[in-house]
């Protein structure tokens, strides 16, 4: 079972991911602020990090960027989970250091397969 941290201000969204996660049997930890979700993710050290691009408090790159930085995050696969994916978006994402980006919404199975090729744990 691996946990994986999906950063989104967008409740339903968040709960769809905690009901898609545990269906494929596997742990969520929902953040809707990027405060939270630096917390969340030194303190739980989830396998994987699921970053909405745009967030209240922050972006997508930041966020990445400030993950890989801190030494108890710095290993976790990171990706955008975004609506609207340009290719400048992916690359910013990429040159901050994300594995990749997936857009919204996101199919059981292609949330399946990233877990699978990429969580920690």
């Amino acid at each position: 079972m691996a946990r994986i941290l999906f950063l989104d201000d967008d409740m339903l969204t968040l709960q769809l991911m905690q009901r898609i996660t545990g269906l494929l049997g596997h742990e969520a930890i929902l953040c809707s602020t990027a405060a939270e979700a630096f917390k969340m993710a030194a303190d739980e050290k989830p396998g994987l990090i699921l970053v909405d691009f745009n967030l209240p408090d922050s972006d997508g790159v930041e966020v990445i960027q400030n993950l890989h930085r801190h030494p108890l995050t710095a290993e976790i696969p990171i990706f955008v989970l975004s609506a609207g994916i340009t290719s400048k978006t992916a690359e910013a994402a990429k040159n901050a250091g994300a594995q990749g980006c997936l857009e919204k919404p996101l199919s059981l199975d292609l949330l399946s397969q990233v877990i699978k090729k990429y969580a920690l744990n």
